[in-house]
């Protein structure tokens, strides 16, 4: 059975290579893009009762337009819902808090991000294993904490850590009742301790499980009867919000929605919102890219592999057509070609094993994916690739069989086929195809960096170049405030440090806070709007650079700048002022009291240029309010000197707390690091396309030029210059050319047009981003005729033509 494959297959061993390197080339790199997206698309669906389980966003729309959405809601909701609607049938309410953690008796501390405080159905609900200790995971009592196997070998090595203490913020003693499983790469929960949330309620001054004013990082599940209605459940919310928050819509000029989002939909966000405070999620949209580019990366090798075959029908056809009169039979021929494509295929798919074992890691570590190949292998991996295996082993060589079955054993001994315009026409189509998804592939990325390089290349509106910053401890209490400002008076006296700022954030972050029903005073409520919350001190403004349009900066001495606010350019818009100097010394009204307007900055891009301006208002309050420090160093100054004599007044200052830094230049730029990553993978995937197609017209070109090598000769023997025969084979390549160009054009600008709806500022069409892929593909094509042309050319043509 495998006699006649495997001699076809030695015989012509330049195409056979071809072939398997086209594959494996293909196959690893639509295994890689395959694997990412079953991994994204398997977040949290390990939960035993998943399908029921959702989480509450929630929306607030504001009367002056605009909405907001977020992933957190009031503390309130989950327990309310269970007790109001039948259709609820438990819930999990848990707070994130980054806090200090310590052993009992230890002198070392770490800042953990991975706290929270459950509610007592929270194991109940979600499938996350206690492998030591209480397993039922309950949450009930004040002292109970739950920790990750990372967290016990972290804090306790080998020792057993049930029943030993833990300190969070150097007051709070918690007993470790249970060590739960690490939780997985693909999921949204990533705790590391786990506390009870009655104790979080101990803690808290304002009674958590009736504050509806306020909310914090507080994130809502229910679970819901699986006969339960959920449009249902929904058009009941409006009436909900209501009851518990009041008309905020006439109070403050905005109302509150809530909706229900399964919990193994959370990793892709939502579809045409985004959610303030959700982490870890991908659009489904990239998902459905990387699909689609591991589709057209298959496509381009299985046509390859077809037109290799077909534009072989010659030698081929004369084969089959001397079985065909010699008593082979359909189903024998048949069967011999789709041995020979398995073959190659397998071959190619070892190969690509290998590639994938080898290279991918790489990949992984070099995009700062935070996932490692084992992540990316599952059982529906194997399934999913064997199946692509076999249906392209049948599609590749099933094919081309019945073409040349088709045909009379006289006519493809002849070889008419391959002269024939069926014969063209079908590798012209395949070509064409080909072209498009690589032109496609080209102009997308094009489009990519195109928009990424242009919000890099903007200007902010503040300096973030030689700012240091570094946070405030976790715990604060009434010593801090004058031990960060001796901290900071000390640092600034060090030379290499020019001046120092305190506030809440700083710019690359989103306002810590946010207020509501901001307005003017005398304005009607339906003219509130929905302002950030900065606190600042009386250096913000010049450590940033930023720029007065109005006014001037507030002034901390003295005491009379209390009640009196920045507001920025958007603000002003919005608030109905016609221009900056019509704002100032007029009062606005904000929570908590009546402001006036003493400055007007110039709008500056706080976070990347996805967002769009965000009003703000800036005003004084004490320290304890501001968690971020930023140092203004000298432009000649040493980092690591500046970071090292930071640190050491640190220590001094706050022995007991870990010291936390970042330079403000690098932290804004990570804010791109989503998208680069992003336009990193479709680079590298459409150049391996590219490749592929690149592979295959090389061979297409090759069998071309071979069957054309008479026509060469003789035009040699008349005089035709170089120049004249690659005009003569490289015509009909133009054409195709401009035909895949003119078929690929609108998608790509269509795909492009779509991603860019998640920026704010958007790049300009340009010129470049048509007349690139163009060039780089007419000139790939060039130089490969060319390459293959001067060979020809240095043949004998005497000899060409007398043995042709």
């Amino acid at each position: 059975m495998l006699k006649y494959p495997l001699r076809y297959l030695r015989k012509n061993l330049r195409y056979t290579l071809i072939n398997i390197l086209g594959l494996s080339i293909s196959f690893s790199a639509a295994l890689l893009l395959i694997a990412y997206a079953l991994f994204h698309l398997s977040f949290d669906d390990f939960h035993q009762n998943g399908e029921n389980i959702y989480r509450v966003n929630m929306h607030l729309v504001f009367a002056s337009g605009g909405e907001e959405s977020y992933a957190s809601t009031y503390s309130p909701v989950g327990k309310r819902l269970q007790e109001e609607f039948p259709e609820v049938i438990d819930f999990a309410t848990f707070y994130k808090k980054a806090s200090l953690i310590s052993k009992l008796n230890s002198t070392t501390s770490f800042n953990e991000e991975r706290v929270c405080f459950a509610t007592n159905s929270f194991f109940k609900m979600f499938t996350i294993p206690i492998i030591e200790g209480d397993k039922t995971g309950k949450l009930n009592d004040p002292s109970n904490i739950y920790i990750s196997e990372s967290a016990s070998r972290k804090y306790f090595g080998d020792e057993n850590p049930i029943g030993e203490v833990l300190i969070r913020n150097h007051n709070e003693e918690y007993i470790v009742r249970g060590v739960f499983e690490d939780a997985p790469v693909n999921t949204h929960f990533n705790f590391d301790f786990i506390i009870s949330f009655n104790a979080y309620a101990t803690i808290e001054e304002d009674n958590v499980y009736e504050n509806w004013a306020w909310w914090d990082t507080y994130y809502s599940y229910v679970q819901l009867d699986p006969n339960a209605s959920l449009s249902g459940l929904e058009a009941k919310f409006p009436e909900f919000v209501k009851k518990h928050r009041g008309d905020t819509w006439a109070e403050r000029g905005y109302r509150t929605d809530l909706s229900l989002q399964r919990l193994d939909e959370i990793h892709f966000g939502l579809a045409e919102k985004s959610l303030g405070d959700d982490v870890n999620t991908i659009k489904k949209s990239d998902i459905s890219t990387f699909i689609i580019i591991a589709s057209f990366i298959l496509l381009i090798s299985w046509i390859n592999f077809i037109n290799l075959s077909t534009s072989q029908s010659l030698t081929r056809g004369k084969e089959v057509g001397i079985r065909k009169i010699l008593g082979s039979n359909k189903k024998q021929i048949v069967v011999q070609f789709l041995t020979e494509t398995l073959l190659v295929n397998s071959l190619a798919i070892l190969l690509a094993a290998l590639i994938f074992a080898t290279v991918i890691p790489l990949f992984l570590n070099e995009l700062g994916l935070g996932i490692t190949l084992a992540d990316l292998l599952s059982i529906k991996l194997v399934g999913v690739y064997i199946g692509v295996l076999l249906i392209g082993s049948l599609l590749a060589g099933y094919y081309p069989s019945l073409l040349l079955l088709a045909l009379k054993p006289v006519s493809i001994i002849k070889g008419k086929f391959q002269s024939s315009l069926t014969g063209n026409r079908l590798r012209t189509v395949l070509i064409i195809t080909q072209f498009t998804c690589a032109i496609v592939l080209l102009t997308v990325t094009v489009g990519m960096y195109e928009q990424i390089s242009h919000m890099k290349s903007q200007q902010l509106g503040f300096d973030s170049a030689h700012k240091l910053t570094f946070k405030a401890p976790v715990q604060r209490d009434s010593l801090y405030d004058n031990q960060v400002e001796s901290l900071l008076n000390q640092l600034v006296a060090e030379s290499e440090i020019i001046n120092y700022t305190s506030s809440s954030t700083v710019p690359g972050m989103p306002q810590e806070f946010q207020i509501g029903g901001v307005r003017r005073v005398g304005a009607e409520t339906d003219n509130s709007a929905h302002f950030g919350l900065a606190y600042i001190d009386d250096r913000f403004v010049d450590v940033f650079d930023l720029e007065f349009l109005a006014g001037e900066n507030l002034h901390e001495i003295g005491g009379s700048d209390r009640d009196k606010v920045l507001i920025n350019e958007v603000a002003l818009h919005i608030l109905g002022y016609s221009n900056p100097e019509e704002a100032l010394g007029t009062e606005i009204i904000i929570p908590r009291g009546t402001v006036t307007v003493k400055g007007v900055i110039k709008d500056y891009h706080n976070q990347s240029l996805k967002s769009d301006y965000k009003p703000t208002v800036y005003r004084f309050r004490g320290e304890g309010f501001k968690s971020h420090h930023t140092l203004l160093y000298d432009a000649n100054a040493d980092i690591q000197t500046v970071i090292a004599k930071t640190q050491k007044q640190w220590n001094q200052h706050f022995e007991k707390d870990p010291f936390e830094y970042f330079l403000l230049a690098d932290n804004y730029e990570d804010q791109y690091k989503e998208d680069t990553n992003f336009a990193k993978v479709i680079l590298v995937f459409s150049a391996l396309a590219i490749l592929v197609a690149c592979l295959g017209l090389y061979s297409i070109a090759l069998i071309n030029v071979q069957f054309q090598k008479r026509q060469i000769a003789i035009r040699k023997v008349l005089g035709a210059k170089f120049s004249s025969l690659l005009g003569l084979l490289y015509k009909k390549y133009i054409v195709i050319i401009l035909i895949s160009f003119g078929l690929a054009l609108p998608p790509a600008l269509v795909f492009i047009n779509t991603w860019k709806r998640n920026f704010a500022f958007k790049a300009n069409w340009s010129f470049d981003l048509v007349s690139s892929p163009l060039l780089l593909i007419t000139a790939i094509t060039g130089i490969t005729i060319a390459s293959i042309l001067i060979r020809t050319v240095r043949q004998n043509p005497v000899e060409v033509i007398r043995n042709d």
